[in-house]
């Protein structure tokens, strides 16, 4: 509905008689002089009352937008499938029962979900309330697609959350959205090969004298002592990279030729040319050597908790990544948090923002450990958690939040390159990673000019 008052076309002219007679000019000439005023001052008060006030327009608009809002209720966008979907629209079932607001989620394909966002919120097509991951936020908020919340929300509000899932969706002081749940990467074992490790030491030697015991059999029984799925992966290298002291992304500046990175990436180097990780390996492969128990040690994250249902409580455990000894910083995987974001074009910002505050709530939490989730709420544990969970939890307490800067999308590809290259076909450390560094400066040095 338009914001514009319509006018009407058929309002009626005033009207006078100017009949009366006069026997002499003086006379005439005093009545005209009446009528002439008379005249005047009726066309002023229609004039007054065909063009209405600036106030009144904007009351009237604002009547009517707030109606049509209402009736069309909130709109909400998300990516999730599976059991997750399932959970949100109990939700919000949940929501329109005690409120009386009705809400429309509209699931998309996640690889497409950010680019549909920034095309239809400008255009006024978009949701009013969308969840989403929190590393996009600062292009989102460069963008104006996202409402700031830090006016809505106080202190005990703040004080819900675990400070690091807080930190994940604030940008430039800024706070762009309530954590929902989060992930990180912690270490699986197998208690009949391995015990948990405190230190990378002790992981390494461990891994080492299982794979060692079963080198000479084939490969269909050999035993591997560490994997994880991507070897080249930033996300997945994180860790070493951390424990080492150094980040991808530091104030919007790239460091991949950092001594960290080359440290961390040498320290991987190594165990695939001691064979304790397998020379070829992959998500499906890692998965599989695990869960067939031939292999010690992997590095993932809850996601894998799915998979391994038909397995008996004595083949699996999870454990926090362990101790660096060298820099006595432990590895610390990448936080990623999901929360709900606020459309900056919002038709009813007050209603959104309730949406908002009632999915992240701690009730809705509660439910969220309960289906096995893993959540940002820090005072929810204890008996709640599952014992895989707990774990999960405390690794999220030590993770690192992944840079919801924009310049962070220029990293991946560039840095999967130069970790292939330096672990995988053995390329000088040093040239590998200045390489990926200066492939990241003109993606930036580009995108500044297209700006």
């Amino acid at each position: 509905m338009s914001n514009a008052l319509s006018l009407s076309n058929s309002s009626p002219s005033p009207h006078h008689s100017f009949c009366q007679r006069a026997t002499s000019w003086s006379l005439i000439s005093r009545s005209l002089s009446v009528c002439f005023v008379i005249l005047l001052t009726s066309s002023l008060s229609l004039w007054s009352c065909k063009v209405p006030s600036s106030s009144s327009t904007s009351s009237s608009s604002s009547t009517s937008s707030s109606l049509a809002s209402s009736e069309r209720g909130l709109i909400l966008w998300h990516a999730l499938r599976g059991d997750e979907q399932r959970h949100l629209e109990q939700d919000l079932q949940l929501f329109e029962s005690e409120t009386g607001l009705r809400v429309t989620a509209l699931q998309l394909p996640h690889n497409a979900f950010a680019n549909k966002l920034q095309v239809a919120i400008p255009r006024g097509n978009g949701p009013d309330v969308f969840i989403g991951a929190h590393d996009r936020v600062g292009d989102w908020a460069e963008a104006e697609l996202i409402e700031p919340l830090s006016f809505w929300i106080d202190r005990p509000h703040y004080d819900r959350y675990l400070p690091a899932t807080v930190s994940a969706f604030t940008y430039r002081q800024q706070l762009y959205g309530l954590p929902l749940s989060c992930k990180a990467l912690a270490l699986f074992y197998n208690p009949k090969l391995v015990d948990s490790p405190s230190t990378v030491r002790e992981l390494i030697e461990r891994a080492s004298a299982a794979s060692e015991r079963t080198k000479n059999l084939p490969n269909g029984q050999r035993v591997w002592g560490l994997a994880y799925s991507e070897i080249d992966s930033l996300y997945f290298h994180a860790p070493w990279l951390h424990a080492y002291g150094g980040r991808a992304l530091q104030r919007g500046q790239p460091q991949l030729n950092s001594e960290a990175m080359r440290q961390s990436a040498g320290l991987i180097k190594g165990f695939r040319s001691r064979a304790i990780i397998p020379p070829e390996v992959d998500g499906a492969l890692a998965s599989e050597l695990f869960r067939s128990g031939r292999l010690a040690y992997l590095i993932n994250g809850p996601w894998f908790i799915a998979e391994l249902g038909g397995l008996s409580e004595d083949q699996w455990s999870v454990t926090p990544l362990p101790l660096l000894e060298e820099t006595g910083r432990p590895l610390q995987p990448y936080l990623s948090v999901e929360g709900v974001m606020v459309s900056a074009r919002a038709a009813q910002p007050r209603l959104a923002w309730r949406l908002a505050s009632y999915l992240s709530s701690p009730r809705i939490a509660t439910q969220r450990v309960e289906r096995g989730e893993l959540i940002a709420h820090k005072s929810l544990t204890g008996a709640l958690l599952a014992p895989w969970q707990a774990v999960f939890q405390e690794q999220i307490s030590r993770a690192v939040p992944l840079s919801n800067e924009p310049q962070m999308k220029s990293i991946w590809t560039p840095i999967k390159r130069a970790l292939g290259q330096a672990i995988i076909y053995e390329a000088p450390l040093p040239a590998a990673f200045e390489e990926a560094q200066k492939a990241v400066l003109r993606s930036l040095a580009e995108g500044e000019v297209k700006r």
